[in-house]
């Protein structure tokens, strides 16, 4: 069963919707449940945005792989780049993992933040009434104060160990099944 999971079209496929359902996760909290994101949280967004697209083309170069019509080199060399798509996914994930880090850091006060909590840029408008009502309109989230937490958790602590596991996952997955036959 653990080596089917690793094959290569089955692991993508995991991969993407691992990716959709925690973004899923995400807008829900900010569209249905009303808990807008600090900048932080949408930087946390992106690794699973690109790793989605990474295991998408994986899972398609895996069909076309496995196609009638591919030849045995052709099919080795699709399967090479699929390898290298799973392990973009691992190091994306660990880039994930990185932020999520970063983030729980600021949100418990360990260190400060380097970016500006999502307030714009004080000089990009002209006009005073027109920044005014920009600030009135946004609401500002800022990264160190924790605005949802389960159990003591933050999503950006829960971050932490389900991107290691993507992590680690794509990896695996990327080496390919492993033979039967060395034990």
């Amino acid at each position: 069963m653990i080596a089917r999971l690793s094959e290569p079209l089955t692991a993508a496929l995991l991969i993407a919707l691992a990716c959709l359902i925690t973004l899923g996760f995400a807008l829900t909290m900010q569209f249905v449940f009303n808990h807008p994101p600090c900048e932080l949280c949408l930087w946390q967004r992106v690794p699973y945005i690109v790793a989605e697209g990474l295991a998408m083309a994986s899972a398609i170069l895996s069909i076309l792989a496995n196609g009638k019509k591919t030849s045995e080199t052709g099919r080795k060399r699709k399967y090479c780049i699929v390898g290298q798509l799973l392990k973009l996914c691992a190091i994306t994930f660990l880039i994930g993992m990185v932020l999520a880090i970063y983030h729980s850091g600021i949100e418990r006060h360990l260190w400060q933040s380097a970016t500006s909590c999502s307030l714009p840029p004080l000089t990009s408008h002209g006009n005073p009434a027109d920044l005014r009502d920009l600030l009135l309109a946004r609401p500002v989230v800022r990264c160190d104060e924790i605005g949802w937490s389960i159990a003591g958790l933050t999503m950006a602590n829960i971050n932490i160990p389900f991107s290691l596991a993507l992590a680690a996952f794509a990896w695996r997955a990327a080496a390919g099944p492993r033979n039967k036959s060395r034990t």
